[in-house]
């Protein structure tokens, strides 16, 4: 029972939509690479300034970009989690990894209302005496 309530927690908890700082924030960074800690801020106080130097024209195409991926990450939000082997979607990588982790408890609770939808857990499993019936789960396992 505590599980689902982290789950429904976690699917509950409000993201911050991304911005237009965000994505020119992850670009800018990633041209540096890794940095130790003093350089890091140094950076990110570069890319600051940038920013907040640029005008409106010159941060529309990271606002449109933002607002794309935005929308890629709620929509991902409505798919279920994949199956293990399955390769990733367009959403998934558009998203990217953090993005992914974002949404990842949205995606948990639609596959989890999809297997609890199948008809198999509405058969009845076990006999009067709590013993499983092999045989039922067999037959609605395997079709068999």
């Amino acid at each position: 029972m505590q599980k689902a309530n982290r789950l429904d927690q976690a699917a509950k908890r409000k993201v911050r939509a991304l911005s237009g700082w965000n994505v020119f924030q992850r670009k800018m960074m990633s041209e540096s690479g890794a940095l130790e800690p003093d350089e890091y801020k140094k950076r990110v106080r570069e890319v600051s300034s940038t920013w907040k130097s640029y005008t409106p024209e010159e941060k529309e195409p990271y606002i449109i970009q933002a607002k794309h991926e935005q929308e890629a990450r709620e929509a991902l939000s409505q798919e279920p989690l994949a199956v293990k082997g399955e390769s990733k979607s367009d959403l998934e990588t558009l998203v990217g990894k953090s993005g992914c982790k974002k949404v990842s408890a949205k995606r948990l609770l639609v596959s989890k209302e999809i297997y609890q939808s199948h008809e198999m857990w509405s058969t009845p499993t076990q006999l009067g005496d709590g013993a499983i019936a092999w045989d039922m789960a067999r037959v609605c396992a395997h079709g068999v």
